[in-house]
């Protein structure tokens, strides 16, 4: 069993930076040819795949960046790039409060144990699930339900 106790902050808030060649691929990949896109990138760390669009010249509409961390999310606030939104929250609470649609996510998500989420994470992922019509197993055992 793995102990919250046991783990580094790094890991708990799954602090972990994609490799510039991976970044390049995903966004090449992912553009393919298009240039309309409103984006958002979930989780921007660092702002490697912002960095990256503007880098490469790629086109779009607009870009909405998520980071939980305020010394990374000031980082990525320095990027320059036209229509360029950065939210220093969690993304679980971004989601259940906007309505906002976009043509593209790009990004390396964090994979953290539910477990290690606090009890607002856990809630707001819990509305996500709910809302969406998903059973998330850990909600189901947690809640003492089967489902």
């Amino acid at each position: 069993m793995q102990l919250i106790e046991d783990q580094t902050q790094q890991k708990l808030r799954g602090g972990f930076y994609t490799p510039k060649p991976i970044v390049n691929f995903i966004l090449k990949w992912a553009f393919n040819g298009a240039n309309n896109y409103d984006i958002l990138e979930p989780s921007s760390g660092d702002g490697i795949f912002l960095e990256q669009i503007k880098e490469n010249n790629y086109n779009y509409n607009s870009i909405t960046a998520i980071e939980l961390d305020s010394i990374e999310a000031a980082k990525v606030d320095k990027i320059t790039l036209k229509n360029k939104s950065v939210l220093n929250m969690d993304f679980h609470t971004f989601c259940n409060s906007s309505d906002k649609k976009f043509d593209l996510v790009v990004g390396n998500p964090p994979y953290i144990r539910y477990q290690y989420f606090n009890r607002d994470q856990q809630s707001e992922a819990e509305k996500i699930f709910e809302r969406i019509h998903l059973i998330l197993s850990i909600i189901s055992f947690y809640k003492g339900r089967l489902w």
